[in-house]
Parts: structure tokens; sequence; C-alpha cells
């Protein structure tokens, strides 16, 4: 382990540069038609060959929605709110966003097969990379643990693994507070009648998917954690709440600062294994680790007292301890309350068409650009599809091929060069 990691973080005042973190988040959905079967999406005048941002899984028939790498939560919601954007408005109007983990139903003979070769190909996710400072990690290993480890590669690895354990050990919370699939949909295997918390997660456990995997950089240094199973929250097109961000940032954070010992492969196992009972609870009961839960609660709010995290943490907490008190409160449970007959496709598709309303009740080529004047909108819309690289700052000003371009004047160069 890292002894007196907190600590020494103190010490060297360095609690700024602790969190100073990237994000970079990939989303998966799939999309379908009024009767809830699953379409392939009709990208066609996308240039999705080695596209950054957006691609569609032949398989799956999932889009693929991909962020850059920003330093703000806000920075990284706002690109892939853009991106949905993007492809909403390449859809039909009649074309739906399946809002929910599993799918809405099976009927398409590649993706009965699938769900029994490979189910988790089909599970609509959030994957969650969160990379911490280099600047921290180099002067944390010069100034106190160069005596501990040979080199750089081995205290980034060893910090990165002591994330992972913790992690892999308190998975279980995780799944608990943002679990979000009650149901077996049509096709996919024997339904279960009583929504549990997360069918996606028994799948995951089930075929031995890893939960969380180690980030690196251009040099090959691990630099960070990836959640690679984070359900989508029903309420949105991206799926993904700031909150779900603001905690992911918290929890991985408290991990790193644990003072315990590293956990043994035994209790490893057995941290699995409760993950996977969780993941099997009925979503609306209280879970069989109801104590361990509210005591993590507790310990992660005085760490993010200690570390005088950011003012958005109060919310964060206090949602989780409101699913805590109250298992009706957690998003198993509320969507579970929609199920009909053990499936929540009626209710899915009504919230699918929810969404896409309130989407074309912007009446704007991308609604998240609505300030911007429609010839400004589409030459971003055409950058996107053409997968150019290009920038929009906060204020909207466009950086492209070397040229800024304030939102409050006409982009004509833009309009030569896209």
């Amino acid at each position: 382990m890292l002894a007196n990691f907190f600590e020494t973080v103190q010490a060297a005042q360095l609690t700024k540069e602790l969190q100073q973190l990237e994000y970079q988040v990939q989303v998966r959905h799939q999309v379908i038609n009024q009767a809830g079967e699953i379409l392939t999406p009709v990208l066609n005048d996308w240039q999705l060959t080695d596209h950054p941002s957006v691609q569609i899984d032949a398989a799956s028939d999932q889009v693929i929605l991909t962020t850059k790498f920003h330093p703000q939560i806000d920075g990284v919601l706002d690109e892939l709110t853009l991106l949905a954007d993007a492809v909403e408005t390449s859809l039909d109007a009649n074309q739906l966003t399946w809002p929910y983990a599993m799918p809405s139903r099976l009927t398409n003979p590649a993706h009965l097969a699938l769900a029994q070769t490979a189910p988790t190909q089909l599970i609509n996710r959030a994957a969650v990379s969160i990379k911490f400072n280099p600047l921290l990690l180099m002067q944390l290993y010069t100034r106190a643990y160069h005596t501990e480890y040979a080199d750089q590669a081995s205290f980034n690895a060893a910090v990165v693994q002591k994330v992972s354990d913790r992690l892999h050990m308190y998975q279980w919370f995780i799944t608990y507070m943002f679990g979000n699939s009650p149901f077996v949909p049509e096709g996919f295997g024997a339904a279960n009648e009583i929504g549990c918390r997360s069918i996606a997660g028994t799948l995951w456990h089930l075929q031995q998917r890893p939960a969380f995997t180690m980030t690196h950089d251009e040099r090959g240094l691990a630099n960070g954690i990836t959640f690679e199973n984070i359900e989508l929250d029903g309420q949105s097109l991206t799926g993904v709440a700031s909150t779900t961000l603001d905690f992911l940032a918290l929890f991985t954070l408290f991990c790193l600062t644990l003072p315990n010992d590293d956990p043994s492969a035994d209790e490893l196992a057995g941290a699995q294994e409760l993950n996977a009972y969780v993941a099997s609870e009925e979503a609306a009961t209280h879970t069989l680790a109801q104590e361990g839960a509210a005591a993590i609660l507790n310990a992660v709010t005085r760490f993010a007292t200690d570390l005088n995290f950011n003012t958005r943490s109060t919310t964060v907490l206090n949602l989780l301890r409101s699913r805590i008190e109250d298992a009706h409160q957690t998003p198993a449970a509320e969507l579970a309350k929609q199920g009909f007959n053990g499936s929540i496709l009626s209710y899915g598709r009504q919230q699918a068409d929810d969404l896409k309303a309130a989407w074309l009740a912007d009446n704007a080529l991308l609604p998240s650009l609505a300030d911007l004047v429609p010839l400004q909108q589409t030459t971003v819309y055409n950058l996107i599809k053409a997968g150019e690289p290009f920038e929009l700052m906060p204020s909207h000003t466009l950086v492209y091929d070397g040229g800024m371009y304030p939102a409050s004047v006409s982009w004509p160069e833009c309009e030569n060069n896209r």
C-alpha cells in the first residue's frame, strides 16, 4: 500500500493538484422505432471511418459517442450533449434514443444470438475515465516515494492499482446507488417479475468483464481509472448526470487516500460476490449491506470535508444518503415501479418519446447551441459529421483550423473551410 498517502499530499501542499482531474465519457446506446425494435442507425453523410467521436457498433447497432478529455465535468458533459444533438439531428423524427441500460426488446436474429454468446455487448452504458494530474504524480514520487519505488512508472502503477483494488472492494456500493436495470428484456432470456437492482451488473459479473480498467498516457505510464459499466439514468439523451460524475470523482479520490491495508485475493473475491448479490436484490428493499453503505457514506462525507471538495459534493452526498435511507429512491426502484408484467418496454418507449419531443421542442439544429444563429449551428454540425478537430469555448467562440471565431460575428471562413 501507499503509506500515509493523504497525509503526504497535505504535507506537500498538493491538495489542489489532487483534485485537478481530467474526464472523458463514452456512451453507447441503441436507436429504436415506435414499436421498441432496435434499428440500425443510418448516418450515411457522416465520415465514420476513423471518426474521433462517433462510431456505430455493427454487432449491437449501438451509437458510440466519445468525448475528449476535459479538466471540468461541465466541459465533458457539454461536448457529450453536443455529440448527442448532432446524432439526433441525423435521425428521423420517429427514430428514438433508447434511454436505459438493457435493450428495449430483441427481435433481430443477430441480436438474439449475441444475447446468448456475449450479452454484455448489448448493454447500453457509459464508460467514465478519470485521469490524475501528472504533475501531482511526479512531485509525490520525487518528494516522498522515490525510495519505495524504482521509477515513476512503478509508482504510477501502484497509485492506480490502489484505486482499482478499493473500487473493486466497494463496487457493490456503486451498484446499489446507480444500478438501473431491474428487468430482463424480451428476447434476452428468462424474465423476472420482481425488479432487481441491476441485470446489467449481474451479466457483467457472469461474463467476468472488468468493472474498472487502468488508463495510460502516451508514454505508457498508468495515470487513471475507467469505470467500464455505468448504467444510463434514463433522464436525458446522454444518460449521464453531472451528479454521477461528481460522485465518481469524489469516490475515486476517496479510494486513493484510504489508509487501510491492500485487500487480499480472498477479500477481493468476497467483494465480487457481494456485488453480485447486491445486484440481484429486489430494488425496493434495503440492501444486505445497509450498515456498510452508511459507514462508507459517512467516511466519504468526512473525506469531502477534509479535502474541502467542491461545493457540488453536498448535493451528491445528500442524494446518496436519501438512497441509503430509502431504497425506493434508488434509480432501479424508481424504474421497477414503471414495469408491467416484468418489462419496462412500454414505459421506456414513452420516455424515449418524451425525450425526443423535448429535444424537438427547442426547434434548433443543435439545441445545446441554440444561442448561435442557424448558419453557425450548421457549421458546427458539419464539422462534427466530418470528424474535423475543433473546439467550442464556454462563450461558444469556435476554434478551428488555426482561427478563432466569436459567436457574435459570422463565420464565413469556417463555411469556406468545412
